[in-house]
């Protein structure tokens, strides 16, 4: 990816410049810049029904679906894929609209499936006072928009994934769905998988990029642009009980590490830098970021954030 700035990395760089021509572009009215509440992963209610996609069951998401799953946790990209194929058994009428997927019989909505940051809600064709309670799920029939699809269930564990399969069962049962010869079985983890500069490019800040950057840079990206621009990740050591951080500075990452690693806990303890006994990696906002930096880490400054993404790097945030 080109970076505006080509002067060379060891002149003085003016923030105050650089910090002028970002906040002209992003008032630009000719910039393509998503509206991001389609896109920020706050877990609200609010559905668009406008459909921008359609067609039988394969690798069709619309643009703004897709973007949603880019910016998702990666074991609910997981749970996406899996269900969707899982959907495929029965014969439904597949349609992707700017905030989810919903399925139809004799084009009648009986399920939806909306994806957030850390889960996914999926709204099935049910009676709520049917239901089991150990699902957990929500009566939604308070609202007129889920007058077909009032029970709502939120994916985000194994175990509720079960639940959902076991309800998809109990809707096949009660509209009779009749079987499909189309199962399918396609991974679309592969397409969903991304790093901080793609999402930065999907949301149409790009052309921000500068060279260097500190905290006078807080105010190019928009704090949402800079959550969603986080790759979230699994964590794989998950931390419980007693939390001891370690902390580092953007600044500190990018003059002793610059773009030969990918720092992580492990490494830092490796070079000496955290006690072998931290189990809790933050990232804070302080000092100069000179090149394109490279970070898994379990929290961030939001400004740290905002601080590795517009100068190139790549930001991974485990969560538990």
């Amino acid at each position: 990816m080109d970076i505006k700035d080509e002067r060379p990395i060891d002149e003085e760089y003016d923030f105050s410049e650089a910090l002028a021509l970002a906040q002209e572009l992003l008032k630009d009215p000719t910039k393509v810049r998503i509206d991001m509440k389609f896109t920020d992963l706050e877990e609200s209610e609010e559905v668009d029904d406008e459909f921008v996609e359609k067609g039988d069951d394969g690798k069709e998401i619309s643009d703004r679906m897709f973007l949603r799953l880019k910016m998702a946790l990666d074991r609910v990209k997981k749970y996406y894929s899996d269900f969707r194929n899982y959907l495929t058994r029965y014969n439904l009428t597949f349609r992707s609209n700017k905030s989810g997927d919903v399925y139809l019989l004799k084009n009648k909505v009986i399920l939806r499936v909306t994806v957030y940051s850390r889960a996914l809600k999926v709204y099935l064709g049910l009676k709520p006072k049917e239901v089991d309670p150990k699902y957990h799920t929500v009566n939604m029939s308070d609202k007129k928009k889920y007058d077909t699809i009032p029970v709502m269930l939120r994916v985000s564990s194994d175990r509720s994934y079960k639940y959902l399969l076991e309800l998809v069962d109990m809707l096949a049962e009660r509209h009779k769905l009749t079987e499909s010869n189309r199962i399918t079985d396609i991974d679309y983890t592969v397409d969903l998988q991304s790093d901080s500069q793609e999402l930065l490019k999907l949301l149409g800040y790009e052309d921000l990029l500068v060279k260097r950057s500190n905290t006078l840079m807080g105010d190019v990206l928009p704090n949402s642009v800079g959550r969603n621009t986080q790759i979230l990740i699994t964590n794989p050591n998950k931390v419980s009980g007693h939390k001891e951080v370690y902390e580092i500075t953007v600044g500190e990452i990018s003059a002793a590490f610059g773009t030969k690693y990918e720092v992580t806990l492990p490494l830092l303890k490796q070079v000496g830098l955290a006690p072998e006994s931290a189990n809790y990696l933050r990232v804070i906002a302080r000092g100069e970021c000179k090149t394109r930096v490279s970070v898994r880490a379990n929290d961030y400054d939001i400004l740290a954030v905002k601080m590795i993404v517009i100068t190139g790097g790549n930001v991974v945030k485990y969560v538990n």
